[in-house]
């Protein structure tokens, strides 16, 4: 989404320049493999931004980068979940100036940074996860995920780094792209 487009209202791209409204900025990408990005349904970044005590309590949806706008993986999913794409993505101010998105029934309320705050369940996030070990040795179905968005990654938190999430949930990422607030 590139600044000035018309999926973002001349009142919002008046404001990104002079307000609190201003997204993420990041300082570099660090982009997937070509094979992967060409197969995969859709892209998204992975930035994490820490309070000051060490806690993650939001997400930044859109990133600047170089006068685009970058969506988050979970934004991403989000629209492939509605049956969407980012192509259908609008911003809007709300009457306080807090930047919105929506997708069709879709309204997400940001704060002026662009951040959605964190939601953590880690009883329904335990009871969806599965261990690709198990799927492979028949343990688990793989029917249980036809028609499903399925993620595949590394959760051990000894592969890559980790996070705290309020609620004491952790969360491990792996290759999450750097980003620094303007």
């Amino acid at each position: 989404l590139p600044f000035g487009v018309a999926s973002i209202p001349p009142s919002l791209a008046g404001a990104l320049g002079n307000g609190p409204q201003v997204p993420t900025s990041a300082s570099g990408v660090r982009c997937t493999f070509d094979d992967l990005a060409a197969k995969a349904g859709a892209l998204g970044h992975l930035n994490l931004t820490e309070d000051p005590d060490g806690i993650v309590r939001r997400i930044p949806l859109l990133v600047e980068y170089q006068g685009r706008l970058f969506p988050s993986l979970a934004l991403q999913l989000a629209l492939k979940h509605i049956g969407s794409q980012l192509a259908e993505l609008t911003i809007q101010l709300d009457l306080f100036g807090q930047p919105q998105l929506h997708a069709r029934h879709l309204q997400l309320v940001l704060d002026g940074g662009y951040h959605m705050p964190l939601q953590v369940d880690r009883d329904w996030t335990h009871l969806r996860t599965y261990s690709f070990v198990d799927v492979i040795d028949g343990t688990i179905d793989p029917a249980r995920f036809k028609d499903q968005i399925v993620l595949i990654g590394a959760t051990a938190e000894e592969i890559g780094p980790s996070y705290r999430l309020g609620g004491h949930a952790r969360v491990a990422t792996r290759n999450a792209c750097d980003s620094q607030r303007r």
